[in-house]
């Protein structure tokens, strides 16, 4: 009875065991709660506990009950080491089972030790060779103390991709991955492998186990929070911080759209370390309308009898790439002689209600299709319950094209192979109605992104679309460190504020984005008054009083439309929680001292 007892309580814990480490592997746990850790532990009870029986029974240990347990037990972590050192023997152990009166269990309690006791060694094997590699990795990372370093928490697609810009850029910059468990998936080979052909360090340990104070101070650190699991970027992110915000040339770069970490980031003391969180989202569209945003203006339809242009967006998709587009070109299209007209679609049924809880001053119908002197100009029609694959679609377009033919079409609906085939569709649709307006889509995949965009038919006829998301172009070191659109937003905030709080404060930091970009399309619109502006030997006072009216106009129309895009609404005073602005009217009601606010 004994030993059934004892092999049922080994079978339980192997089954605790697996259900433990695809616990751990599906939440992806660290530290002691790895998987890996989990397999040794419980492997360590189980042997434990097959290993107790055959003890007990010994001649020579006391025979006070209690005495004898504690023997047992410290014979049985005796024989659980020798186990996994491969220093126990096997036939004796099997020997000494087979000895006792026969038990129902006795052949698969043979079966089971035998397995525990070949298996134990092969674990003590991997674990020496992961120690071996952190000690390999740490010496690397120690003889590299003088070198500026660039540390990662995660290696993944997009770490790699970044981290290979980084060594082509700075073959002589030291590169660090952490948190690197081996795994036999081919993706993960792959990565390793790309990662240790640019030279990189692999730590198996998370980006805080690591001792990174050994680097010299006056050194650069870089750390980059990227992995998958947003909860633990988090941790990880406000835990450098605070160990390392008395170190100068510390920097931290967060990769997380999420308000929580916005938050989290608002609400630490930062010290010396200079910290952005990359929201790749915004970071994406922004971008792309900074580089390419003039052809919006340029693609606009012919002047109406009252000399505007019209821009007529179509949106495919509201995920997330979709909802910042349309808060994107709420505020970018905004610009004298342009009209803007927005209709988006998604099959969600409540697209335009979850919209209107984001920004509900942006489809208000004060401001929504009406216009008014001073005021943002735009029209915006969301299409819920619609889906992109059926001729509901087709039907609204038909429409569409006799009174706002589409000029721009943005196709963001999930993958990369959705999105393309959509985009090719919407050229398709398009074309029957005589049109061919601009068709952009998300395509992450270099090597898709690259053979597509100068795809043709087999007649040769071009498809014109504009593939962007490139994970090359978006994970390099021109826009996650080195950004040209972030430096020149820096140095229009500090025409009002210090370089600090540009870093501290999002909303510093995404209104100039936001300012710098609308900015370049209204001088390469040609905006009254831009010339002289632009003129480092001239400032706003050198412009005609009609000039300087206008210009103003235009910046508070455009910020007007930024803050209702960034969920802001009329009220006084000025609140930033309850996103609340008594500025948020017309430009022809504001205070003159308000109006002067509106240029740069």
């Amino acid at each position: 009875m004994f030993w059934n007892i004892t092999i049922i309580l080994v079978w339980l814990w192997i089954v605790v065991i697996i259900v433990a480490t695809v616990v751990s592997y599906q939440k992806k746990k660290t530290g002691i709660t790895k998987p890996i850790n989990v397999v040794f532990v419980g492997m360590v009870i189980s042997t434990l506990c097959g290993l107790f029986p055959i003890n007990y029974i010994a001649d020579d240990l006391s025979d006070n009950p209690l005495f004898r347990i504690i023997e047992t037990l410290s014979l049985s972590l005796a024989n659980v080491m020798q186990v996994f050192t491969v220093d126990m023997d096997g036939k004796e152990l099997l020997e000494t089972i087979n000895k006792q009166e026969e038990f129902c269990l006795q052949q698969p309690y043979i079966l089971t030790m035998s397995i525990l006791c070949t298996i134990a060694p092969l674990l003590t094997v991997g674990a020496l060779a992961s120690a071996l590699m952190s000690l390999s990795a740490g010496r690397r990372y120690i003889c590299s103390f003088l070198k500026t370093a660039y540390v990662f928490s995660d290696l993944n697609e997009r770490s790699i991709t970044l981290a290979s810009d980084l060594k082509t850029n700075h073959p002589n910059f030291v590169i660090v991955f952490t948190d690197v468990v081996d795994r036999e998936e081919e993706e993960f080979l792959d990565l390793s492998n790309r990662a240790k052909s640019i030279g990189a360090i692999l730590f198996k340990q998370d980006i805080l186990a690591p001792k990174f104070h050994c680097h010299r101070k006056g050194v650069e650190i870089s750390f980059f929070i990227i992995g998958e699991n947003e909860t633990e970027n988090i941790n990880h992110s406000l835990t450098i911080i605070e160990k390392y915000k008395n170190r100068n040339n510390t920097r931290l770069f967060l990769f997380s759209s999420t308000r929580e970490s916005e938050l989290a980031l608002t609400g630490i003391d930062k010290g010396k370390v200079k910290v952005r969180r990359v929201n790749e989202t915004k970071s994406l569209i922004y971008r792309t309308l900074y580089k390419k945003g003039d052809k919006l203006f340029s693609g606009a339809t012919m002047p109406d009898n009252n000399g505007i242009k019209h821009i007529n967006a179509v949106v495919l998709g509201m995920g997330d790439y979709g909802i910042e587009m349309i808060k994107a070109l709420a505020w970018f299209c905004q610009m004298d002689d342009y009209k803007l007209s927005i209709n988006a679609f998604d099959k969600d049924k409540k697209a335009e209600a979850k919209f209107k809880t984001l920004c509900p001053d942006l489809l208000s119908p004060n401001y929504n299709g009406v216009t008014t002197n001073g005021e943002s100009d735009y029209s915006i029609t969301i299409h819920s319950k619609i889906d992109v694959n059926t001729s509901d679609l087709t039907t609204i377009f038909e429409t569409l094209s006799q009174t706002n033919p589409a000029t721009f079409v943005f196709v963001s609906l999930g993958s990369d192979e959705e999105n393309i085939r959509v985009a090719s569709n919407m050229r398709m649709i398009w074309k029957r109605f005589g049109l061919s307006p601009i068709i952009q889509t998300v395509a992450k995949n270099p090597k898709v992104s690259k053979v597509l965009a100068n795809s043709k038919n087999y007649k040769g006829q071009p498809y014109n679309i504009d593939y962007i998301g490139d994970i090359r172009l978006e994970y390099s070191e021109s826009v996650i460190i080195n950004s040209e659109l972030e430096s020149i937003a820096l140095e229009r905030h500090k025409k009002w504020g210090d370089e600090e709080s540009f870093w501290a404060y999002e909303y510093n930091y995404n209104s100039s984005v936001a300012s710098v970009i609308h900015k370049k399309a209204r001088d390469i619109c040609g905006v009254k008054g831009t010339d002289t502006l632009n003129n480092p030997n001239h400032g706003i006072d050198a412009l005609p009083i009609d000039e300087r009216d206008s210009l103003q106009c235009l910046e508070h129309r455009r910020w007007n439309a930024y803050m209702r895009a960034e969920g802001y609404v009329y009220g006084y005073p000025r609140d930033d929680i309850a996103k609340t602005h008594h500025c948020l009217k017309p430009y022809y009601d504001l205070d003159p001292s308000d109006r002067k606010k509106d240029i740069w």
